[in-house]
């Protein structure tokens, strides 16, 4: 339901195959009845309480996390609660109110849900558009390596992409494991070409001590990078 939700805000045309005849089936009997939305810890607690291969959780934690949950089902009209040990509840300690929350997303993103209803086979076509791009430009920066927390490799990398007419396009690459290793040693003006996707992520912008804003930031995830030999 949140995987069709965020498609769907995105702009694609969405359709929810469901096989039982209600959505959320199994949300509803969580946390006995309550729904156990998530726990309110830092994230760095969060993952020292996974049993195994919390790594793997990488990504997707920090690409949308515990308080950004939060955050959606507030402003989708469902009061949470925090209680002991960080748990996170709806307000009123009913599961159905998350359902519903959920439900009026799916509503207002305008997502087609079809109850009673299985998927079948995959169909795949080859020349459907995907999120992918390639990038031939130079580094104007010098990159920033560094790890995470966790021991992940990461390297920010500018890179400056020339237009026919003069100009420059800046765009902010993000590399990791090994090609962070390797982007690490660029130096700038080094000519690369890079393939990846555009992903966003959200972050929170403190104005001033008292007002904070809630921003969006989009930049290229590296899948390859290669250093060509300079002009």
């Amino acid at each position: 339901m949140m995987a069709a939700i965020t498609a769907a805000k995105a702009g694609s045309e969405v359709i929810l195959l469901e096989k039982n005849e209600k959505t959320g089936k199994k949300l509803f009997i969580t946390g006995k009845g309550r729904c156990n939305v998530t726990n309110a810890c830092d994230t760095e607690d969060l993952f020292a309480n996974v049993m195994e291969h919390s790594k793997f959780l990488y990504s997707a934690i920090y690409g949308y996390d515990n308080q950004a949950v939060m955050r959606f089902f507030e402003e989708a009209g469902c009061p949470l609660k925090i209680e002991r040990g960080q748990r996170v509840f709806p307000e009123s300690d009913h599961s159905s109110d998350i359902l519903r929350a959920l439900d009026r997303q799916l509503h207002q993103s305008g997502v087609e849900v079809r109850l009673h209803t299985e998927a079948g086979r995959l169909l795949i076509d080859e020349n459907e558009k995907t999120n992918q791009i390639f990038l031939d430009g130079y580094i104007c920066k010098e990159p920033i390596y560094r790890k995470t927390p966790l021991g992940r490799e990461i390297a920010d990398v500018l890179l400056a992409v020339n237009r026919s007419y003069g100009k420059s396009d800046y765009i902010p690459c993000i590399c990791w494991g090994r090609n962070a290793r390797f982007a690490s040693g660029f130096t700038v003006g080094s000519h690369i070409q890079i393939v990846g996707r555009v992903q966003s992520r959200e972050y929170v912008k403190r104005i001033d001590e008292e007002n904070v804003e809630h921003r969006v930031a989009y930049e290229v995830s590296v899948s390859k990078v290669d250093l060509l030999e300079n002009d």
